[in-house]
């Protein structure tokens, strides 16, 4: 079966398991066993069992930063900033049930928060070089702004995400995230 595949069918039959029990209570081999393979398989995949729910911060990372690349330097940097926030949406679109599933149980389970501002810094330390540039490199304090430019789209995206985890995916979430930077604007 290709690596795709067997990541897909363990993610699937850990998300299924982890929707009947808390993420806590819940080993890697009861894992494993939901999604009919080994413990060792499961750890090829998955560093640990957190990693189902929040998966691997670098492939969207690298995305995202595509995204916002391949933007112009000039231009409203909002809009800039929306635009390359498409690449998680359309992550989200791909899946959505599957979706809700994570990002549900991520704002339900302390266990995992952690784990997530984890994520978010890779996600920031990945991000910030490129608002620098955008900046200009030699603003006293660039750096800084960097940050928390991105700093505050993340959050625009994060409470879009709480949000439409809370209506179970019934309303568009570039419509919350639309809605969360337009409040962070006024």
């Amino acid at each position: 079966m290709p690596r795709r595949s067997v990541h897909e069918q363990i993610t699937v039959g850990a998300m299924n398991l982890l929707s009947e029990q808390c993420v806590s209570s819940t080993t890697v081999e009861q894992l494993a066993e939901a999604s009919g393979i080994q413990s060792r398989t499961f750890f090829g995949d998955f560093p640990t069992k957190e990693d189902v729910v929040i998966g691997d911060p670098v492939p969207p990372g690298i995305a995202l930063q595509h995204a916002r690349e391949e933007r112009p330097l000039t231009g409203e940097p909002w809009a800039a900033r929306r635009r390359a926030m498409d690449v998680l949406i359309g992550r989200i679109r791909a899946a959505p049930v599957l979706a809700v599933q994570k990002s549900s149980m991520m704002i339900e389970t302390p266990g995992l928060r952690g784990r997530i501002f984890e994520k978010q810094l890779i996600w920031q330390g990945m991000r910030v070089p490129n608002m620098v540039e955008r900046i200009g490199s030699g603003h006293p304090d660039g750096e800084f702004r960097a940050s928390a430019r991105v700093s505050s789209m993340r959050d625009c995206f994060d409470a879009a995400l709480v949000e439409w985890a809370r209506v179970h995916g019934k309303r568009r979430i570039e419509d919350f995230l639309d809605e969360a930077i337009d409040a962070v604007r006024k």
